[in-house]
Protein backbone atom coordinates (compact mmCIF):
# COMPACT_ATOMS: atom_id res chain seq x y z
CA UNK A 1 0.00 0.00 0.00
CA UNK A 2 3.15 2.59 -0.97
CA UNK A 3 5.22 4.46 1.37
CA UNK A 4 2.82 5.22 4.24
CA UNK A 5 1.77 1.55 5.13
CA UNK A 6 3.33 -1.41 6.97
CA UNK A 7 0.70 -3.70 4.97
CA UNK A 8 1.32 -6.32 2.32
CA UNK A 9 -1.68 -6.94 -0.01
CA UNK A 10 -2.62 -10.89 0.30
CA UNK A 11 -5.95 -11.90 -1.18
CA UNK A 12 -5.71 -14.61 1.47
CA UNK A 13 -6.89 -11.88 4.08
CA UNK A 14 -10.23 -11.96 3.02
CA UNK A 15 -12.86 -14.44 3.59
CA UNK A 16 -16.59 -14.56 3.05
CA UNK A 17 -18.87 -16.39 5.86
CA UNK A 18 -22.52 -15.81 6.29
CA UNK A 19 -22.88 -13.48 3.36
CA UNK A 20 -20.25 -10.91 4.65
CA UNK A 21 -16.73 -10.49 3.59
CA UNK A 22 -14.34 -10.22 6.53
CA UNK A 23 -10.48 -8.54 6.07
CA UNK A 24 -8.53 -9.46 8.51
CA UNK A 25 -4.74 -7.76 9.44
CA UNK A 26 -2.05 -9.85 10.82
CA UNK A 27 1.32 -10.73 11.08
CA UNK A 28 0.96 -14.07 8.98
CA UNK A 29 3.32 -15.24 7.59
CA UNK A 30 5.16 -11.80 7.37
CA UNK A 31 7.09 -12.24 11.01
CA UNK A 32 8.67 -15.68 9.51
CA UNK A 33 9.05 -14.26 5.53
CA UNK A 34 8.45 -11.15 4.65
CA UNK A 35 9.07 -11.67 0.59
CA UNK A 36 5.69 -13.32 1.37
CA UNK A 37 4.03 -10.04 2.27
CA UNK A 38 5.93 -7.56 -0.25
CA UNK A 39 8.68 -7.38 2.32
CA UNK A 40 6.18 -5.87 4.74
CA UNK A 41 5.93 -6.95 8.89
CA UNK A 42 1.91 -7.20 8.40
CA UNK A 43 -0.49 -9.12 6.01
CA UNK A 44 -3.73 -7.73 4.83
CA UNK A 45 -6.16 -6.76 1.75
CA UNK A 46 -7.89 -4.42 -0.38
CA UNK A 47 -10.74 -5.61 -2.51
CA UNK A 48 -11.31 -3.59 -5.54
CA UNK A 49 -13.85 -4.43 -8.03
CA UNK A 50 -13.33 -4.63 -12.03
CA UNK A 51 -15.31 -2.29 -13.14
CA UNK A 52 -15.20 1.49 -12.54
CA UNK A 53 -18.57 3.21 -11.47
CA UNK A 54 -19.34 7.29 -12.30
CA UNK A 55 -21.99 9.01 -10.96
CA UNK A 56 -24.36 7.70 -8.43
CA UNK A 57 -24.96 6.20 -5.04
CA UNK A 58 -22.67 4.32 -3.14
CA UNK A 59 -23.24 2.45 0.22
CA UNK A 60 -21.47 0.11 2.37
CA UNK A 61 -22.85 -1.25 5.93
CA UNK A 62 -19.67 -1.98 7.86
CA UNK A 63 -17.84 -2.26 11.12
CA UNK A 64 -14.23 -1.05 11.10
CA UNK A 65 -11.40 -2.45 12.92
CA UNK A 66 -10.55 -0.81 16.08
CA UNK A 67 -6.76 -0.57 17.05
CA UNK A 68 -4.10 2.19 17.33
CA UNK A 69 -2.21 2.49 13.81
CA UNK A 70 -5.49 0.71 11.74
CA UNK A 71 -7.12 2.19 9.17
CA UNK A 72 -10.33 0.77 7.82
CA UNK A 73 -11.65 2.81 4.51
CA UNK A 74 -14.29 2.10 2.23
CA UNK A 75 -14.09 4.38 -1.13
CA UNK A 76 -14.36 5.30 -4.93
CA UNK A 77 -10.79 5.24 -6.43
CA UNK A 78 -9.26 5.69 -10.30
CA UNK A 79 -5.73 6.77 -10.78
CA UNK A 80 -2.77 6.43 -13.10
CA UNK A 81 -2.81 2.60 -12.95
CA UNK A 82 -6.18 3.04 -15.02
CA UNK A 83 -4.78 5.35 -17.49
CA UNK A 84 -6.57 8.71 -15.33
CA UNK A 85 -5.75 11.22 -13.19
CA UNK A 86 -5.86 10.42 -9.19
CA UNK A 87 -9.76 10.91 -8.51
CA UNK A 88 -10.77 9.34 -4.89
CA UNK A 89 -13.83 9.77 -2.66
CA UNK A 90 -13.36 8.38 0.98
CA UNK A 91 -14.88 7.20 4.45
CA UNK A 92 -11.64 6.52 6.43
CA UNK A 93 -11.79 4.96 10.12
CA UNK A 94 -9.12 5.58 11.98
CA UNK A 95 -8.85 2.73 14.56
CA UNK A 96 -7.21 5.02 17.68
CA UNK A 97 -10.61 6.40 17.63
CA UNK A 98 -13.68 5.13 15.78
CA UNK A 99 -16.16 7.27 17.30
CA UNK A 100 -15.19 9.32 14.26
CA UNK A 101 -14.97 9.17 10.95
CA UNK A 102 -12.96 11.20 8.05
CA UNK A 103 -14.22 12.54 4.76
CA UNK A 104 -12.16 13.47 2.12
CA UNK A 105 -11.97 13.68 -2.10
CA UNK A 106 -8.88 14.08 -4.44
CA UNK A 107 -9.13 15.49 -7.43
CA UNK A 108 -6.41 15.30 -10.16
CA UNK A 109 -4.08 14.07 -7.37
CA UNK A 110 -5.11 17.04 -5.44
CA UNK A 111 -6.47 16.41 -1.70
CA UNK A 112 -6.39 18.33 1.66
CA UNK A 113 -10.37 18.62 1.90
CA UNK A 114 -10.07 16.09 4.93
CA UNK A 115 -13.62 16.38 7.39
CA UNK A 116 -13.71 14.69 10.61
CA UNK A 117 -17.50 13.76 11.89
CA UNK A 118 -18.37 12.76 15.21
CA UNK A 119 -20.42 10.08 15.11
CA UNK A 120 -22.36 9.89 18.01
CA UNK A 121 -21.40 6.35 18.68
CA UNK A 122 -18.41 3.56 18.63
CA UNK A 123 -18.38 2.29 14.42
CA UNK A 124 -16.64 -0.70 15.58
CA UNK A 125 -19.14 -1.93 18.01
CA UNK A 126 -21.65 -2.26 15.37
CA UNK A 127 -22.67 -2.24 11.83
CA UNK A 128 -23.89 1.27 10.28
CA UNK A 129 -24.40 2.64 6.83
CA UNK A 130 -22.14 4.73 4.79
CA UNK A 131 -23.24 6.52 1.88
CA UNK A 132 -21.34 8.28 -0.63
CA UNK A 133 -24.13 10.58 -3.35
CA UNK A 134 -22.18 11.73 -6.14
CA UNK A 135 -23.07 13.93 -8.90
CA UNK A 136 -21.13 16.27 -11.56
CA UNK A 137 -21.49 19.33 -9.22
CA UNK A 138 -21.86 17.83 -5.58
CA UNK A 139 -20.58 15.25 -3.45
CA UNK A 140 -22.96 14.59 0.03
CA UNK A 141 -21.94 11.80 2.73
CA UNK A 142 -24.60 10.13 4.67
CA UNK A 143 -24.30 7.96 8.07
CA UNK A 144 -27.42 5.84 9.04
CA UNK A 145 -28.89 8.12 5.83
CA UNK A 146 -28.94 11.01 7.54
CA UNK A 147 -26.67 13.68 5.71
CA UNK A 148 -23.51 14.84 7.71
CA UNK A 149 -20.88 16.73 4.95
CA UNK A 150 -21.94 18.24 1.39
CA UNK A 151 -19.27 19.79 -0.59
CA UNK A 152 -20.17 21.80 -4.27
CA UNK A 153 -18.20 22.99 -6.84
CA UNK A 154 -16.95 22.66 -10.33
CA UNK A 155 -13.76 21.02 -9.15
CA UNK A 156 -14.76 17.48 -8.17
CA UNK A 157 -13.98 14.54 -9.21
CA UNK A 158 -15.20 13.53 -12.63
CA UNK A 159 -13.88 9.89 -13.75
CA UNK A 160 -15.10 7.10 -12.78
CA UNK A 161 -13.59 4.68 -10.05
CA UNK A 162 -12.94 1.25 -8.29
CA UNK A 163 -15.13 0.43 -5.58
CA UNK A 164 -12.68 -0.24 -3.09
CA UNK A 165 -12.66 -1.87 0.18
CA UNK A 166 -9.45 -2.36 2.19
CA UNK A 167 -7.83 -2.71 6.27
CA UNK A 168 -4.44 -1.60 6.51
CA UNK A 169 -1.85 -0.52 8.83
CA UNK A 170 0.25 3.15 8.96
CA UNK A 171 3.77 3.14 8.59
CA UNK A 172 5.34 4.11 12.44
CA UNK A 173 8.23 5.73 11.01
CA UNK A 174 5.81 8.31 8.83
CA UNK A 175 3.83 11.22 9.50
CA UNK A 176 0.86 8.64 9.59
CA UNK A 177 1.63 7.98 12.77
CA UNK A 178 0.35 11.27 14.26
CA UNK A 179 -3.06 10.64 12.25
CA UNK A 180 -3.47 6.96 13.12
CA UNK A 181 -1.22 5.94 16.14
CA UNK A 182 1.28 3.44 16.55
CA UNK A 183 0.09 -0.16 16.02
CA UNK A 184 1.38 -2.94 18.71
CA UNK A 185 1.80 -6.65 17.29
CA UNK A 186 0.32 -7.85 20.88
CA UNK A 187 -3.06 -6.75 19.59
CA UNK A 188 -3.38 -8.39 16.29
CA UNK A 189 -5.16 -9.58 14.70
CA UNK A 190 -7.77 -7.22 13.94
CA UNK A 191 -11.01 -7.88 11.33
CA UNK A 192 -12.96 -4.89 9.44
CA UNK A 193 -16.58 -6.84 8.47
CA UNK A 194 -18.41 -5.51 5.35
CA UNK A 195 -22.20 -6.48 5.51
CA UNK A 196 -23.21 -5.66 1.61
CA UNK A 197 -22.00 -2.87 -0.96
CA UNK A 198 -24.04 -1.15 -3.37
CA UNK A 199 -23.95 0.93 -6.40
CA UNK A 200 -27.01 2.77 -7.74
CA UNK A 201 -25.99 4.72 -11.12
CA UNK A 202 -27.55 8.17 -11.41
CA UNK A 203 -30.31 7.96 -13.52
CA UNK A 204 -29.45 10.10 -16.71
CA UNK A 205 -33.59 10.14 -17.42
CA UNK A 206 -34.08 11.75 -14.50
CA UNK A 207 -35.77 15.30 -14.14
CA UNK A 208 -36.07 18.07 -11.34
CA UNK A 209 -39.63 19.84 -11.59
CA UNK A 210 -40.62 23.10 -10.46
CA UNK A 211 -44.15 23.03 -11.48
CA UNK A 212 -43.36 26.75 -13.03
CA UNK A 213 -45.39 24.99 -15.72
CA UNK A 214 -47.46 21.28 -16.70
CA UNK A 215 -45.39 19.53 -19.03
CA UNK A 216 -47.25 17.58 -20.92
CA UNK A 217 -44.34 16.23 -22.40
CA UNK A 218 -43.67 14.81 -18.72
CA UNK A 219 -46.75 14.26 -17.54
CA UNK A 220 -50.23 13.06 -18.00
CA UNK A 221 -53.42 13.51 -16.03
CA UNK A 222 -55.68 11.04 -15.42
CA UNK A 223 -58.83 11.65 -16.51
CA UNK A 224 -62.40 10.57 -16.95
CA UNK A 225 -62.75 7.13 -14.78
CA UNK A 226 -62.62 6.08 -10.87
CA UNK A 227 -60.89 2.80 -9.18
CA UNK A 228 -64.29 0.80 -8.59
CA UNK A 229 -65.44 -0.38 -4.96
CA UNK A 230 -62.06 1.59 -3.14
CA UNK A 231 -62.57 5.24 -3.91
CA UNK A 232 -65.27 7.65 -3.98
CA UNK A 233 -63.38 10.32 -6.58
CA UNK A 234 -63.96 10.54 -10.13
CA UNK A 235 -60.44 11.07 -11.77
CA UNK A 236 -60.72 14.58 -13.81
CA UNK A 237 -57.88 16.81 -15.21
CA UNK A 238 -59.52 20.15 -14.73
CA UNK A 239 -58.75 19.63 -10.64
CA UNK A 240 -55.22 20.36 -10.99
CA UNK A 241 -53.50 23.94 -11.18
CA UNK A 242 -50.41 24.76 -11.69
CA UNK A 243 -50.15 28.58 -9.35
CA UNK A 244 -46.45 29.90 -8.01
CA UNK A 245 -44.41 27.33 -9.07
CA UNK A 246 -46.88 24.33 -7.33
CA UNK A 247 -48.82 22.04 -8.74
CA UNK A 248 -52.13 22.20 -6.25
CA UNK A 249 -54.52 19.61 -6.34
CA UNK A 250 -57.83 19.65 -5.23
CA UNK A 251 -61.08 17.26 -4.37
CA UNK A 252 -64.05 18.59 -4.13
CA UNK A 253 -67.77 17.80 -5.40
CA UNK A 254 -67.79 20.02 -8.22
CA UNK A 255 -69.70 19.06 -11.21
CA UNK A 256 -70.46 15.88 -9.66
CA UNK A 257 -73.00 17.63 -7.16
CA UNK A 258 -74.90 19.21 -9.94
CA UNK A 259 -73.96 16.86 -13.15
CA UNK A 260 -73.77 13.51 -11.63
CA UNK A 261 -72.94 11.95 -14.96
CA UNK A 262 -70.35 13.94 -15.86
CA UNK A 263 -68.76 11.86 -12.75
CA UNK A 264 -70.17 8.38 -13.41
CA UNK A 265 -72.46 8.78 -10.08
CA UNK A 266 -69.18 9.08 -8.04
CA UNK A 267 -69.77 11.67 -5.53
CA UNK A 268 -66.32 13.91 -5.22
CA UNK A 269 -63.84 14.81 -7.99
CA UNK A 270 -59.90 14.65 -7.85
CA UNK A 271 -56.68 14.69 -10.13
CA UNK A 272 -53.93 11.99 -10.21
CA UNK A 273 -50.92 12.91 -11.99
CA UNK A 274 -48.87 10.37 -13.53
CA UNK A 275 -44.95 10.60 -15.37
CA UNK A 276 -45.29 9.42 -19.15
CA UNK A 277 -41.77 7.74 -18.66
CA UNK A 278 -40.86 4.61 -16.38
CA UNK A 279 -38.54 4.80 -13.85
CA UNK A 280 -36.26 1.89 -12.43
CA UNK A 281 -34.05 1.99 -9.74
CA UNK A 282 -33.01 5.46 -8.19
CA UNK A 283 -33.88 8.15 -6.07
CA UNK A 284 -37.47 10.10 -6.48
CA UNK A 285 -38.06 12.63 -4.26
CA UNK A 286 -41.10 15.17 -3.73
CA UNK A 287 -41.60 18.24 -1.10
CA UNK A 288 -45.34 18.69 -0.68
CA UNK A 289 -47.84 19.47 1.73
CA UNK A 290 -50.75 16.99 2.07
CA UNK A 291 -54.55 17.08 2.60
CA UNK A 292 -56.09 16.88 5.78
CA UNK A 293 -59.53 15.60 6.43
CA UNK A 294 -61.32 12.19 7.09
CA UNK A 295 -61.64 9.96 4.50
CA UNK A 296 -58.68 11.57 2.47
CA UNK A 297 -55.47 10.06 0.86
CA UNK A 298 -52.76 11.77 -0.63
CA UNK A 299 -50.38 9.77 -1.90
CA UNK A 300 -46.52 10.02 -3.99
CA UNK A 301 -45.79 6.72 -5.72
CA UNK A 302 -43.81 4.59 -7.87
CA UNK A 303 -46.56 2.45 -10.11
CA UNK A 304 -47.04 0.02 -13.03
CA UNK A 305 -49.37 -2.74 -13.50
CA UNK A 306 -51.67 -4.12 -16.13
CA UNK A 307 -52.75 -1.16 -17.37
CA UNK A 308 -49.14 -0.97 -18.39
CA UNK A 309 -49.05 -4.74 -19.28
CA UNK A 310 -46.70 -5.68 -16.60
CA UNK A 311 -47.45 -7.30 -12.83
CA UNK A 312 -48.88 -5.16 -10.19
CA UNK A 313 -45.16 -2.59 -8.76
CA UNK A 314 -45.67 -0.37 -6.43
CA UNK A 315 -43.96 1.16 -3.67
CA UNK A 316 -45.78 4.22 -1.39
CA UNK A 317 -46.04 7.91 0.43
CA UNK A 318 -50.37 7.49 1.63
CA UNK A 319 -50.72 9.94 4.27
CA UNK A 320 -54.17 9.31 5.81
CA UNK A 321 -56.13 13.01 6.15
CA UNK A 322 -57.49 11.45 9.41
CA UNK A 323 -54.47 11.49 10.96
CA UNK A 324 -51.50 14.04 9.27
CA UNK A 325 -49.06 13.64 12.13
CA UNK A 326 -48.20 10.33 10.54
CA UNK A 327 -47.43 8.44 7.24
CA UNK A 328 -48.20 5.21 5.71
CA UNK A 329 -44.94 3.25 3.60
CA UNK A 330 -46.01 0.54 1.46
CA UNK A 331 -44.65 -1.54 -1.38
CA UNK A 332 -46.08 -4.29 -3.61
CA UNK A 333 -44.67 -7.08 -5.61
CA UNK A 334 -46.36 -9.05 -8.34
CA UNK A 335 -49.70 -7.73 -6.86
CA UNK A 336 -48.21 -8.65 -3.33
CA UNK A 337 -48.34 -6.17 -0.69
CA UNK A 338 -49.07 -6.01 2.97
CA UNK A 339 -45.61 -4.40 4.01
CA UNK A 340 -47.32 -1.23 5.44
CA UNK A 341 -45.27 0.55 8.06
CA UNK A 342 -46.32 3.73 9.87
CA UNK A 343 -44.14 6.39 10.39
CA UNK A 344 -44.77 9.55 13.47
CA UNK A 345 -43.43 12.17 11.38
CA UNK A 346 -42.88 14.51 14.64
CA UNK A 347 -44.76 17.01 12.89
CA UNK A 348 -47.66 17.55 10.95
CA UNK A 349 -47.83 17.45 7.32
CA UNK A 350 -50.72 18.93 6.05
CA UNK A 351 -48.87 22.54 8.31
CA UNK A 352 -46.49 22.97 5.93
CA UNK A 353 -43.58 21.55 2.82
CA UNK A 354 -41.59 18.85 3.52
CA UNK A 355 -39.65 16.63 1.26
CA UNK A 356 -40.06 12.84 0.83
CA UNK A 357 -37.52 10.50 -0.79
CA UNK A 358 -37.52 6.76 -2.33
CA UNK A 359 -34.74 5.10 -2.59
CA UNK A 360 -34.72 2.26 -4.77
CA UNK A 361 -32.08 -0.37 -5.91
CA UNK A 362 -32.02 -3.88 -6.34
CA UNK A 363 -30.90 -5.04 -2.34
CA UNK A 364 -33.65 -2.18 -0.72
CA UNK A 365 -35.61 0.09 -0.73
CA UNK A 366 -34.95 3.00 1.83
CA UNK A 367 -37.56 6.22 2.48
CA UNK A 368 -36.39 9.74 3.86
CA UNK A 369 -38.21 12.66 5.17
CA UNK A 370 -36.65 15.80 5.43
CA UNK A 371 -33.29 13.89 4.38
CA UNK A 372 -33.57 11.31 7.24
CA UNK A 373 -34.28 7.81 6.50
CA UNK A 374 -37.28 6.49 8.55
CA UNK A 375 -37.48 2.96 6.57
CA UNK A 376 -35.80 0.23 5.24
CA UNK A 377 -36.64 -3.13 3.65
CA UNK A 378 -34.46 -5.57 2.52
CA UNK A 379 -35.59 -8.45 0.38
CA UNK A 380 -37.50 -9.23 -2.70
CA UNK A 381 -38.40 -5.99 -4.56
CA UNK A 382 -40.09 -4.30 -7.42
CA UNK A 383 -38.14 -4.42 -10.18
CA UNK A 384 -40.14 -3.51 -12.81
CA UNK A 385 -39.54 0.24 -13.86
CA UNK A 386 -42.84 2.00 -13.08
CA UNK A 387 -44.53 5.56 -13.51
CA UNK A 388 -43.87 8.38 -10.69
CA UNK A 389 -47.34 9.94 -9.42
CA UNK A 390 -49.23 12.07 -7.25
CA UNK A 391 -52.72 11.90 -5.95
CA UNK A 392 -55.24 12.95 -3.69
CA UNK A 393 -58.08 10.90 -3.45
CA UNK A 394 -61.07 9.54 -0.91
CA UNK A 395 -61.61 6.00 0.42
CA UNK A 396 -64.88 4.97 -0.17
CA UNK A 397 -67.20 4.95 2.22
CA UNK A 398 -69.25 1.73 3.68
CA UNK A 399 -65.53 -0.12 2.68
CA UNK A 400 -62.77 -1.53 4.74
CA UNK A 401 -60.87 1.65 3.97
CA UNK A 402 -62.94 3.68 5.60
CA UNK A 403 -62.04 2.17 8.95
CA UNK A 404 -58.22 2.90 7.38
CA UNK A 405 -58.90 7.02 6.40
Amino acid sequence: NGYYSDSGWRSDHATYTNGQLTIQLDSTPCQTNQSLCSNQPLASTEVRTNALYGYGTLEARLKPAKGEGLVTAFFKYTGPSDGNPADEVDFEFLGNDTTKVQLNYFTAGQGGHEVFIDLGFDAADDFHTYTIRQTPDEIEWLVDGISVHTVNGPNLPSYPGRIMLSLWAVDPATVLRNWAGTYRLEDLPKQAVFDYVTFTEEASSGFDDLFNNLNFDRWHLANGWYLPYWSDNYWRADHIKIDNGEAILTVDDIPCASAPTDCKGQPLASPELRSNEFYGYGYVEGELKVAKGDGLITALFKYTGPSDGNEHQEIDFEFLGNDTTRVQLNYFVNGEGSHETFIDLGFDASAGYHTYGINHTPTKIEWYIDGQMVHRVSGQFPDTPARLMVSVWVAAKGTVLENWA
